[in-house]
């Protein structure tokens, strides 16, 4: 995908405290809707492997042009609006493939893995940091979900200035309940901050990423 003028280091470094600070830029304007929640994802998922991931938006933007933002404003808000959905599932589709469906899970292959990553970083996704972006050996010791609680906290786009898509960056919150294939239970935890950009078919890739997780077996 052949980049333009917007310079996605620069997009990345800035996005990056205002995400986990929630400051503003005096040059940059932010739309913002905070999105209703869900209560979808925080319904109990008991024996169902095959429940979707539901991840609850909390707060999305669109970083633009102050100028752009104040001529274009409802334009602004039907784009961010379109591609925090297709962000969204993007996202989803990943977590259940890496955390969440059993069934995806190929008994700890996860072959399909690398699909949500852009092709640079996808040998880094299959080798060194494999164990970090998805269950790799744990999934061979669950059986299936129990619960499950998914937020994205903050979701930012930011656009050019002809308003097409340049970068997302994202936060992640997940926590679930597993049943263990010898009967107990396990907690599973994990934090992300995520960057996407957009690719031809009209879809998103993680081209960079901070992801963590933690399961942990519960003592009865």
């Amino acid at each position: 995908m052949q980049k333009n003028s917007f310079p996605i280091k620069l997009i990345q470094l800035t996005l990056v405290p205002m995400l986990l600070a929630g400051m503003f830029f005096p040059q940059l304007s932010c739309t913002s809707k905070k999105e209703k929640a869900k209560d979808t994802s925080r319904e109990k998922i008991k024996n169902k492997s095959n429940a979707s991931t539901q991840f609850t938006v909390e707060n999305s933007r669109a970083v633009v042009n102050e100028q752009l933002s104040q001529t274009r404003a409802e334009e602004i808000k039907n784009i961010k609006e379109d591609q925090t959905r297709k962000i969204v599932k993007q996202v989803q589709e990943y977590y259940d493939t890496a955390f969440f469906q059993p069934e995806l899970w190929e008994r700890g292959e996860f072959s399909k893995l690398d699909s949500f990553f852009a092709s640079e970083i996808r040998n880094q996704v299959k080798e060194e940091d494999f164990d970090s972006l998805c269950l790799g050996d744990d999934a061979r010791k669950l059986d299936s979900l129990e619960s499950l609680e998914a937020n994205i906290p903050n979701l930012w786009i930011a656009l050019d200035r002809e308003l097409k898509p340049q970068l997302c960056a994202l936060t992640t919150e997940a926590e679930a309940r597993f049943t263990m294939e010898n009967g107990e239970t396990a907690h599973f935890k994990s934090n992300a901050l995520l960057f996407l950009e957009p690719v031809d078919d009209g879809q998103w890739q993680i081209f960079d990423y901070d992801l963590k997780y933690e399961l942990k077996s519960e003592e009865k």
